[in-house]
């Protein structure tokens, strides 16, 4: 289980990502149930309005992953999500 050191050094991963578009500082991270970094995104309206940061971790998993091991996966977003 995630502690809150854990969820404490995500954020910071998810507000590094953040730093990818100072205009529009929204940054996201994913975290498999093991703590492991599996993608990350920062805002990226500017090319497409759904890619928010935490749409563009998502997809970035999406593109990594194989198929549908995401059961246990937590999002860590610097907003909250729309």
């Amino acid at each position: 289980p995630m502690t809150d050191a854990d969820d404490e050094r995500f954020m910071m991963l998810a507000l590094a990502a953040a730093a990818g578009n100072p205009a529009a500082p929204f940054g996201a991270v994913i975290v498999d149930a093991d703590g492991t970094l599996v993608a990350e995104g920062c805002n990226r309206a500017g090319e497409n309005p759904t890619l928010h940061g935490e749409i563009d971790a998502i997809n970035a998993a999406a593109r990594g992953a194989p198929p549908a091991p995401w059961r246990g996966w937590t999002l860590y977003t610097t907003a909250e999500p729309c």
